[in-house]
């Protein structure tokens, strides 16, 4: 396979082929390269431009690029999925049980999607002994299902308080402490 054809997709759904690059000036005044395309013409690249031209140009302008061997026939990459792979932005998070005391999930992915674990490297009482080492982390769908199987899994003993609100309470008492000066009372500050 010598050439093949890059094969964008336009807004109203019609094909439009890549036929060269353009150099324009950025809002900065910096040249970027980009494509050109056009819904009549057509130019041949090499498998290995075209491989790097796709995902480059998915990643940096949304254009949403196939690869065909002939100009009007089936792309040979259909099963590769159209969109770019979506970012994770979730955030561990610590899951408060009815006693006050809770644990850390982390997000995830697994073959099957997203999804929450509670590692054992982050429960405490596993770290003191090493133990945490030998122990698998439990995975749910959600924060709350993750949290639950562990507790079901390893019990109440594993709940401990949030570190967060821990050092909330220690920032406040510094807070607190440097407003304090020995000897002086508030109607004389």
């Amino acid at each position: 396979m010598s050439h093949v054809y890059l094969v964008g997709t336009l807004k109203d759904g019609r094909r439009a082929w890549f036929v060269g690059t353009a150099t324009w000036l950025n809002q900065i005044q910096q040249p970027v390269q980009v494509p050109l395309f056009d819904d009549e013409k057509s130019k041949p690249v090499s498998l290995e431009f075209a491989l790097e031209a796709r995902d480059r140009w998915q990643r940096d302008f949304g254009i949403d690029c196939h690869i065909a061997i002939e100009r009007d026939r089936v792309f040979i990459d259909e099963g590769r999925g159209n969109a770019a792979p979506e970012q994770d932005l979730r955030r561990p998070q610590f899951v408060k049980f009815s006693n006050g005391l809770g644990i850390i999930v982390t997000p995830g992915n697994t073959p099957n999607g997203q999804t929450w674990f509670v590692k054992a490297s982050d429960i405490p009482v596993f770290k003191i002994d090493g133990r945490h080492t030998a122990i698998e982390s439990v995975s749910g769908d959600t924060q709350i299902e993750a949290a639950q199987k562990a507790v079901d899994t390893y019990g109440q003993q594993i709940l401990f308080v949030d570190p967060e609100a821990i050092a909330e309470k220690e920032r406040q008492q510094v807070i607190k402490n440097k407003n304090y000066i020995p000897g002086l009372r508030p109607a004389d500050r």
